[in-house]
């Protein structure tokens, strides 16, 4: 065994180039594999790590159901719950303040025995009190604050001046302090006094750790107060679905080409060592004993390359998590652990892809003679059968049908799966077809460019070129296609919401506010009121059997249809459903998206749970949401008491000032009021960046496979070189110059990419369609992927250099050949 492996090791090493190829292709596929499958749970689990630094690491938040009503623990049964904390929690405030006034602050009045847990860097714990209030380290550097400083904030109305008393560390409450948003921490009795409210919330952990049993036992005892998991975690993985959804495709397109190239490459190793294959055989070797040298070699590989693309792979998770985490840039993100599991997941995945990829061409060795190796003579390729062909039509044209049909997304998986085999089985016959028809027509006129199409036709190692440049091509189509497709869409997604100004107003839970606030908007001048859009909306959460969902609730049914433009209302079908709308009094539209989830039809009640009551509404109609968030829209009025009196409110106008001028007027108009103003303008351009993020990450894949593709045709050309070297030899023997060799080279390369790209054409564009499908029915994000064409004479161009670059070393190796040495036969 020692002799067998020092044997394989260094016959790795006898090639460094292609020792170096197959570890790149190897670890990169490996890395590629780990990101797709474990960067976006680690994400998932940083996300909720600053849910719950930010909270204390409680998981149940308890609030009151009643208005006005406050949390007293003497008034509950909390014999489910531990580690209980009451607080007044006062989220959203803002600043009158010119220096601090695009910041937002959350106020957290605590008693004396809680703020003494919290760890300072500078001040004293009995600083905090009356006006004074402690801040984080992080908040105080970013904002050039201090002990002494003061903090300018509205409280219910009012300006309150607070000196900062004391600077804690940048954990537990203060954890996820940014600088445009950070938690004051108060004594509770300050506010208390001023303001007349006790505490609001309450966090607890489960006392037996079951939470959602804590949480049911909590509700079932306690009348008029709600307990909740404090965070919504099947929200994080909605929200990561469609990132999951490509990095899985995208690693699949990785791995197609990674195989294939591995396997090439092992072609032609399994190629320069047949003259030593045939020796062992001379001496007495099995066929088994040289498939075990091979397939050990293959593990040496696996290992060596699955090393590299663990580290890669880890490199992919701490990444994501950086780009998910929201106070990254303050260095705050949650470095995943490398596991063990991940270390043996990606070792294993690397070797059996590698040992697949060996066993192929090693076990078509036994079909060689002993002279046929000893001589280093490969029988000659056979023509492909004409059942694979007719069998590979059909699965690409079956995957075809299936691409303009709404499936589930297991047929939608494997019609991807059939596209690709059926693809790769069917076009080595049309090449082979073409190729030999254009030698036979040409092959006097022609010249070298006939015998060019016939080396392409016959030749299995030139044609698997065309697979990594029609799979290469298609990635990159289908990247820019989607990519180019959500730029256009989110700009047409805010160009069909007619609003031109957005007012969204936090309620701080002490006193309402939105009827003043309202009526100074509509006086203001700044915006238009009548015969405009004009919609006022409360965004909530209802749960429907245990499951949470979205609602919008509409002031204004009859403006709904002109304000949400882009959700295509205009079917006749809608005239209907908007009057029921607007005359039933518990009705509701569902979205497309939660349709599968909430089964009902349209005439269908269905109950919904708000918290402090359910009621129960009637299912009107269905819309098709596209590539806005699901909601259920139903009427204001339709909403708890407990709702409607303190459900935050948001305010669209439209303006016949510029959005900026509106904007400006309106922030002065507000400044004793808790709102956030935006414009569509800002509101489209911060959805483009951060829809930009995520197309460059799947650039990243992109960019990977095009690299791995174009390693993989380099070795492709060096094999069939390697291959051929008695075929030119004869050629020169008859009389071919060397330029005229390097002339068909040139041919071939040319012909290699025009096929390449012509097939690549259909491939892709069903692969979109596909993919486009896909996305439908497992992500819910319905939009028309554009293909912009001009994209592929770009692409046309590239594979043309790519294969001419790739040619290079077969031009300088033509000077090489020896013609009485390669044609001698012993």
């Amino acid at each position: 065994m020692i002799i067998f492996l020092k044997y394989v090791l260094k016959s790795m090493m006898e090639k460094k180039g292609r020792f170096a190829l197959l570890l790149t292709v190897i670890s990169l596929s490996t890395g590629l594999f780990l990101g797709s499958q474990t960067a976006i749970e680690s994400a998932l689990d940083g996300m909720v790590k600053n849910q719950l630094e930010a909270f204390e690491n409680k998981t149940i938040v308890v609030s009151s159901t009643v208005p006005n009503r406050w949390i007293d623990e003497s008034e509950m049964d909390t014999s489910s719950l531990t580690n209980i904390t009451s607080e007044i929690y006062l989220a959203g405030l803002t600043s009158p303040s010119k220096d601090l006034e695009d910041q937002s602050y959350t106020l957290r009045g605590r008693d004396r025995e809680d703020i003494e847990k919290l760890k300072l860097i500078e001040g004293h714990h009995t600083d905090i009190q009356d006006e004074k209030v402690m801040i984080s380290q992080r908040t105080s550097t970013e904002n050039d604050l201090s002990i002494g400083s003061e903090i300018e904030v509205l409280l219910n109305g009012e300006k309150k001046i607070f000196t900062v008393g004391a600077i804690a560390k940048n954990e537990s409450l203060f954890y996820s302090d940014t600088k445009d948003a950070f938690t004051i921490v108060i004594d509770d009795e300050y506010l208390h006094e001023e303001l007349g409210i006790s505490h609001n919330v309450m966090m607890a952990e489960a006392k037996d750790g079951d939470v959602e049993q804590a949480i049911k036992a909590f509700n079932d005892a306690n009348d008029g107060f709600e307990a909740e998991v404090l965070y919504d975690e099947e929200y994080f993985k909605e929200s990561l679905g469609m990132i999951t959804s490509i990095f899985t495709a995208m690693f699949i397109f990785v791995a197609m080409i990674s195989i294939i190239i591995i396997y090439n490459s092992v072609k032609l190793m399994v190629l320069e060592r047949l003259n030593v294959v045939g020796t062992f055989l001379s001496q007495g070797a099995t066929h088994g004993r040289i498939t075990f040298i091979f397939l050990l070699e293959s593990i040496c590989y696996g290992f060596f390359g699955g090393l590299i693309g663990v580290a890669i792979g880890y490199g992919i998770n701490v990444l994501v998590n950086y780009i998910a985490s929201p106070i990254a840039a303050y260095g705050v993100f949650d470095i995943p652990p490398l596991s063990f599991d991940m270390v043996v997941m990606g070792l294993v995945f690397a070797v059996v892809i590698t040992a697949v990829s060996f066993l192929i061409p090693v076990l078509r060795v036994r079909k060689e003679s002993v002279k046929t190796t000893l001589l280093n003579e490969p029988a000659l390729e056979k023509e492909e059968p004409r059942w694979k062909f007719i069998t590979g039509m059909v699965l690409f044209i079956l995957a075809t049908i299936i691409s303009f049909t709404d499936l589930p997304s297991g047929v939608m998986s494997a019609s991807m799966l059939f596209l690709f085999i059926g693809f790769s089985m069917a076009y080595p016959t049309i090449i082979r077809f073409v190729g030999t028809f254009l030698f036979n027509k040409g092959k006097n006129q022609l010249g070298t460019f006939a015998i060019a199409m016939q080396n392409v036709a016959t030749s299995k190692v030139l044609r698997s070129n065309i697979t990594l440049l029609a799979i290469g091509m298609t990635v990159l189509v289908l990247v820019n296609s989607i990519g180019t497709s959500l730029n256009d869409l989110i700009t047409e997604a805010y160009t069909g919401l007619n609003y031109d100004v957005v007012i969204a107003y936090t309620f701080d839970n002490i006193s309402p506010k939105h009827e003043e606030i309202q009526e100074k908007i509509e006086n203001s001048g700044f915006v238009e009121v009548d015969g405009s859009i004009r919609l006022q909306e409360i965004t909530t959460n209802v749960k429907v059997d245990d499951i949470n969902y979205t609602v919008q609730a509409l002031d204004s049914t009859e403006q709904l249809r002109d304000f949400y433009e882009y959700l295509r209302w205009d079917s006749s079908d809608f005239d209907e459903i908007f009057q029921k709308f607007e005359e039933t009094e518990n009705g509701f539209i569902l979205p497309k998206s939660y349709l599968e989830a909430i089964d009902a039809e349209i005439g269908d009640t269905v109950e919904f749970d708000f918290g402090t009551e359910i009621v129960a509404m009637k299912l009107l109609g269905i819309y098709d949401n596209r590539l806005m968030n699901p909601m259920i829209f139903m009427k204001i009025s339709q909403l708890p008491e407990s709702i409607q009196a303190f459900g935050s409110r948001t305010f669209y106008y439209q303006t016949s000032l510029t959005q900026e001028e509106a904007k400006a007027g309106l922030e002065e108009l507000l400044e004793n009021f808790n709102v956030s103003i935006s414009t569509k303008e800002i509101d489209t351009e911060n959805n483009l960046v951060g829809m930009a993020m995520m197309i460059d990450m799947v650039n990243l894949f992109a960019i990977m496979t095009a690299v791995i593709g174009s390693f993989g045709i380099l070795s492709n050309i060096i094999m069939s070189f390697l291959q051929r070297k008695r075929n030119f030899a004869l050629y020169q023997s008859l009389g071919m110059t060397k330029g005229q060799l390097r002339k068909m080279f040139t041919f071939e390369s040319l012909a290699i990419a025009l096929s390449g790209f012509l097939l690549g054409i259909p491939l892709s564009l069903v692969t979109i369609q596909l993919v486009e499908n896909l996305m439908v029915v497992i992500v819910g994000l319905e939009f028309d992927v554009s293909v912009h064409f001009q994209y592929y004479i770009i692409l046309l161009i590239g594979v043309g250099c790519v294969m001419l670059v790739a040619s290079l070393p077969s031009f300088w190796n033509t000077r090489k050949i020896d013609t009485v040495k390669e044609l001698k036969y012993e």
